[in-house]
């Protein structure tokens, strides 16, 4: 039974499993919520309070003697001060005395909330998951010290994940869990630099052996050191859906939306902008940023003229929604392509069509 249930019940012996100095351990490291601090009185006064409660409890259901279960390398903190302060404790085996291996506390680098470290089992790594909602932040890497360098879906051999590693000469990067140093798997990778620049985000690049650490600037950010673009290929054919067609008003959904995937895509090529911008390219607006840009020189250029820029923006929101689309949380925010958008025939049914039809609709009454 677990630690909580256990409480005002006795037994002849007890064990106590999970005496380990890790995230889900006793005591346990996973971060509560932030906002939790704002709604709930907590014991600060000493490390690990509720737990350290929680403990006493579990050791105390016995009437002759509790036998803790725990690793050698890196036993529990409690087990540790358990040993060292009462005589009677008796160990079993050997571990090491030295103060457990620090789990530090980390926070996204997106949106400030606390990580977890968890096992996942698709990727066959030890992660660092943001504790956010989803929805609003999905960030995870297999290597915290890469900055904002997020594992992600593979869209060239699209059975593999991008995860972070590193070399002496491109220090972070993203590379495909499918690479074989043979050649004969898959070779996709992504840059540092790269990256920032495709999701719109600022750093300096400060070298240390032996890679290169990235830090964020708040303020006035500058590109000191160049680094190496290791991302090879990265155009990606978008084939159109099969789905029937749905039509809303006088125009044909399905192509709207293959005109606004891959006019991000053409666009892209130049530069990342936001919403504003590719409607504007979309409708074929004169603005002297579109002409500066040469921009007019998209093959979707225009090619929306028709239909009112509103429309054009609800349509882009909710591909957004429908991770289609990726637009940044930065002050100033610019979209991406996702691999659900690059692919969308894969997943754009018609159910999917009449969705975004209903929600066009819904936003006109």
């Amino acid at each position: 039974m677990t630690a909580h249930s256990s409480k005002g019940l006795g037994y002849d012996d007890v064990i106590i499993v999970n005496g380990k100095n890790e995230t889900y351990g006793f005591p346990s490291k996973i971060e509560d919520d932030p906002v939790l601090a704002f709604v709930i009185k907590g014991d600060r006064s000493i490390d690990y309070a509720e737990e350290r409660r929680l403990f006493y409890v579990a050791m105390t259901r016995t009437k002759n003697r509790v036998f803790f279960v725990a690793p050698e390398q890196n036993p529990s903190e409690f087990l540790l001060e358990l040993k060292k302060d009462y005589k009677n404790v008796v160990l079993h085996g050997n571990w090491n005395e030295e103060k457990p291996q620090s789990i530090a506390k980390k926070s996204c680098p997106l949106c400030g909330y606390p990580m977890q470290l968890k096992y996942k089992r698709a990727y066959g790594l030890r992660l660092y998951i943001c504790t956010n909602e989803p929805e609003i932040c999905g960030f995870m890497t297999n290597d915290y010290r890469a900055g904002k360098l997020c594992i992600q879906k593979c869209d060239k051999c699209r059975d593999g994940y991008l995860v972070v590693k590193s070399s002496k000469e491109n220090g972070y990067f993203l590379g495909c869990t499918n690479y074989k140093t043979n050649g004969t798997g898959c070779n996709k990778s992504i840059g540092m630099k790269y990256y920032y620049d495709q999701m719109g985000y600022r750093m300096e690049i400060v070298t240390e052996s032996p890679v290169a650490i990235s830090r964020i600037e708040k303020e006035n950010p500058v590109k000191r050191v160049a680094v190496t673009q290791v991302s090879t290929d990265d155009y990606v054919e978008i084939e159109k859906t099969t789905a029937a067609s749905v039509r809303y008003k006088r125009w044909i959904l399905n192509n709207v939306v293959d005109t606004v995937l891959r006019a991000l895509q053409d666009v892209s090529k130049v530069r990342y902008y936001g919403v504003t911008m590719l409607t504007d390219i979309l409708r074929g607006a004169n603005s002297k940023r579109i002409l500066d840009n040469g921009l007019e020189m998209v093959p979707e250029y225009g090619m929306l003229k028709e239909i009112p820029r509103e429309t054009i923006q609800n349509i882009i929101e909710w591909l957004i929604n429908e991770h289609y689309i990726l637009k940044t949380k930065e002050k100033y925010p610019v979209l991406h392509s996702t691999y659900e958008g690059l692919h969308y025939s894969e997943s754009l049914t018609k159910t999917k069509l009449e969705e975004l039809k209903a929600y066009l609709e819904k936003d006109e009454a």
